[in-house]
């Protein structure tokens, strides 16, 4: 691997990182607008399992330790869901710190 390629690499790692840290800030902010694939990814970025519903529009998030997160497949997400989500970071930030 060329010095050129490793700093490609690096810099799309700080760039994904910046990405998903605003969104962490922002789910935190608890806004209204927060949507069903903005929870995914941050639910994804903290290694849970997304496990598509069996005809239902309801997808859980999994991951072993941790409780399970159940979450509608809509527009706009209601305030519980964020609430729930932004709980998920704080333990997940928590935990990260030693905590």
């Amino acid at each position: 691997m060329t010095p050129y390629t490793m700093s490609y690499i690096l810099r799309k790692e700080e760039f994904f990182m910046s990405q998903i840290e605003k969104l962490i800030q922002r789910i935190c902010e608890l806004p209204d607008d927060v949507r069903f694939d903005e929870l995914c990814k941050v639910l994804t970025y903290y290694q849970y399992e997304m496990i598509s519903p069996a005809g239902g529009s309801h997808y859980k998030f999994v991951k072993p330790g941790h409780e399970t997160i159940v979450l509608p497949k809509h527009g706009s997400m209601k305030k519980v869901y964020v609430v729930k989500v932004k709980k998920i970071i704080e333990e997940e930030e928590d935990h990260e710190n030693g905590g």
